[in-house]
């Protein structure tokens, strides 16, 4: 399945999408990407980071509350879901995703499987990685 279908197969509920995060200049592209999820998903669709996130994850979940939603449906928004899905968002320690949303009477569903196993993702990697070597190839 597509990550769009994900989201739109759960209209009923809130859905967050959780990348890694980074100091890299291309962190001011995730608005954008917020902006464009609204846009053609709509507004059921949050998006931070686990890192470095732009807003803490208190205030997510308050616009989320604030929003009427009562059950997350949480996408790791990460390659493979390892150990920042373990810990970071289905952790047993107070300040993960799946805790701090309880705190809050959200119910969390979580997807447990990262971006790699949608379908299509390998093979923009694959590109990606021909385009890399042709480039310094020739």
């Amino acid at each position: 399945s597509s990550l769009k279908t994900l989201i739109t197969d759960s209209q009923q509920e809130a859905v967050l999408l959780l990348a890694h995060g980074t100091d890299h200049p291309c962190r001011a592209s995730y608005p954008m990407l917020q902006k464009i999820l609204h846009e053609q998903i709509g507004p059921q669709v949050f998006f931070t980071t686990i890192e470095k996130p732009a807003e803490p994850a208190k205030l997510i979940i308050k616009k989320i509350h604030e929003a009427g939603y009562r059950k997350v449906f949480c996408i790791p928004f990460l390659l493979v879901a390892g150990m920042h899905f373990l810990k970071d968002i289905n952790g047993d320690h107070q300040s993960s995703w799946r805790n701090l949303l309880k705190e809050q009477q959200i119910e969390i569903d979580l997807h447990d499987r990262g971006l790699a196993y949608l379908d299509g993702v390998d093979e923009i990697f694959c590109d990606h990685i021909d385009a890399a070597f042709n480039s310094i190839t020739t």
